[in-house]
């Protein structure tokens, strides 16, 4: 937790009690050294980097913007994955009752061919008989 303000250089200049303008970039390197004092842990920002950017309302409002935007193209994104793997479990689903309907088929057909060879031998015995009555 944070117990000091930043340096009074920095307060000054913003309170309009000092004319003098620290150098580019001095402000905020007198910030880091405050946070590595008081911050060693870096809990200010939430950020374990330690990273932070500094920014206008309207830059802030373009990166909230485009992170919206980003965070709506992934919804899309995972709702059309979403879609084609519904549509792909269907179509797996009709393949499997096509391919039971295809064995239950099959299965139809090996009766039916164990029915016609039997028939088959049926009518050879049937000949064998007839040849053997006609000598």
């Amino acid at each position: 937790m944070l117990t000091k303000p930043p340096p009074d250089v920095i307060q000054n200049v913003l309170d309009g009690k000092s004319d003098e303008v620290p150098k580019r970039g001095s402000e905020l390197r007198e910030f880091e050294k405050f946070l590595k004092k008081e911050d060693s842990k870096r809990t200010y920002s939430n950020k374990a980097s330690g990273r932070a950017i500094w920014v206008t309302e309207e830059s802030a409002k373009k990166i909230e913007k485009k992170e919206k935007e980003s965070q709506n193209h992934v919804q899309n994104a995972l709702e059309e994955a979403q879609k084609q793997a519904n549509e792909a479990q269907k179509m797996l689903q009709e393949a499997e009752k096509r391919v039971e309907k295809s064995e239950e088929a099959t299965e139809k057909s090996k009766k039916q061919n164990a029915c016609l060879l039997v028939e088959n031998e049926i009518l050879k015995q049937q000949q064998s008989k007839a040849s053997c009555n006609i000598l």
